[in-house]
């Protein structure tokens, strides 16, 4: 009898950290891609810190491709959300897309005299010190 050659190359056995490791990466790719999560959100899912998902984005193309793909997925899916609601989904862009909808700030200003200028971001809003110098001490009560 004849045997049919496999076209498939005969694969290495694989140890536990390698089917972990794809497990995680797959997670990820299907928490973003159907689940709308952010990153950080899905490293949590997937039980990875962050920083092993940048560094598998560097070393693995074909895994930072899916990932690619999984986010343009979510990003369409949260733009139909968006269409038809107000607030909640565009919020989840901006915060998950920040290049494309996150907040900008354009100031021009043409002047000779000096001018101030106070960024509040957040919700920890403090005023900064006064121009003296330094900020002043609080009485005691």
């Amino acid at each position: 009898m004849e045997r049919i050659a496999r076209s498939k190359k005969a694969r290495k056995p694989r140890n536990k950290a390698d089917v972990k490791r794809d497990i995680a990466k797959r997670t990820i790719i299907k928490l973003i891609r159907d689940d709308l999560m952010p990153i950080t959100a899905a490293c949590k899912g997937a039980m990875i810190a962050p920083n092993t998902y940048y560094a598998w984005l560097e070393k693995d193309p074909k895994f930072a491709a899916k990932v690619e793909a999984a986010r343009s997925e979510c990003m369409r899916k949260l733009i139909d959300l968006a269409k038809k609601q107000r607030g909640g989904p565009m919020k989840l862009l901006a915060a998950m897309f920040r290049e494309e909808f996150g907040e900008r700030a354009k100031l021009e200003v043409e002047t000779t005299e000096p001018i101030k200028i106070v960024f509040n971001v957040g919700s920890d809003r403090q005023s900064p010190p006064e121009a003296g110098g330094g900020m002043e001490a609080s009485e005691a009560a």
